[in-house]
């Protein structure tokens, strides 16, 4: 089979690859660029897969990537829904159930990410996984909990207590913020029956979360408001921030967005931190 052929993998890889810009993705252009589009060494970078396993791809060599590698690849070429789906099938992979939780983002909401680049932003699936973040968000986590059998989902750390003494809120902010996490979490349940990762995660908060049982069986369905947080940075100390949850069209998924009002000590703060972050003192949340 010849994989550089119009249509293969290879060959849409390099294509989605060229129609990028680095202003796409928050990189900046840099004066000298010798290829159309993103390199190829950034695009692994936003993909979380080395280089040379990309070049293999590209040039045919490898043809079944991972569902897992296919959803980043798709993630960080910025790709439609109808262009995921042919990722997925010109890999040979069946694309995912809709009974299975969908971990994309638009190509519209990742740019807007992007753009927010002096707020941390995320976005996050309908179990509270993380799916994406700026750089913001990645420093001003920097140091934050991550562990246990689900480190990159809020609502497992939020519930077990693993983000104590890193997230600072009122109680009755708290209170209902779980409220509208364990809501979420049960509406996905409902909505995604086939996805075994949300089934784990229930069976694991079951078993470790009494905060989590008590609100499961209250059975209230609760949207989430905007309030503030308190974050406290390993390094640049506590950052007073208003949080806001946004529900991204036609789906489940979310961006969480972190902001403070312009010239304030926070804002001092959270720029002083997005500077230290990048150094990746312990990876992020």
């Amino acid at each position: 089979m010849d994989n550089s052929a119009p249509g293969t993998l290879a060959e849409l890889l390099r294509a989605w690859r060229a129609r990028l810009s680095p202003a796409d993705v928050g990189f900046a252009p840099g004066r000298r660029r010798r290829v159309q589009g993103l390199r190829r060494s950034e695009v692994a970078m936003l993909a979380h897969i080395s280089p040379d396993y990309l070049e293999r791809l590209e040039q045919g060599r490898s043809t079944r990537p991972s569902p897992e590698v296919l959803e980043s690849l798709a993630r960080a070429l910025q790709l439609h829904r109808d262009e995921r789906v042919l990722l997925f099938r010109c890999a040979g992979v069946t694309p995912p159930s809709s009974a299975v939780v969908p971990r994309h983002v638009s190509p519209g909401s990742t740019r807007l990410m992007q753009r927010l680049s002096d707020y941390p932003t995320a976005a996050f699936d309908a179990t509270w996984t993380r799916i994406t973040a700026n750089r913001a968000w990645d420093a001003l986590f920097a140091g934050g909990a991550r562990n246990g059998p689900h480190p990159d989902n809020i609502a497992w750390l939020q519930l077990t207590g693993r983000l104590q003494g890193l997230v600072e809120m009122p109680d009755d902010v708290r209170t209902d913020f779980e409220a509208a996490m364990v809501s979420d979490l049960l509406r996905a349940a409902v909505t995604y029956p086939q996805d075994r990762m949300l089934a784990q995660l229930l069976d694991d908060l079951d078993a470790e979360s009494g905060v989590y049982r008590q609100l499961r069986a209250e059975g209230r369905a609760v949207g989430h408001q905007s309030h503030s947080k308190t974050i406290h940075h390993p390094l640049v100390g506590p950052i007073a921030l208003d949080c806001d949850v946004v529900l991204l069209p036609d789906t489940d998924s979310r961006l969480v967005i972190y902001t403070c009002a312009a010239g304030s000590e926070d804002a001092s703060r959270l720029q002083l931190a997005m500077t230290v972050g990048h150094q990746e003192l312990f990876g992020s949340l």
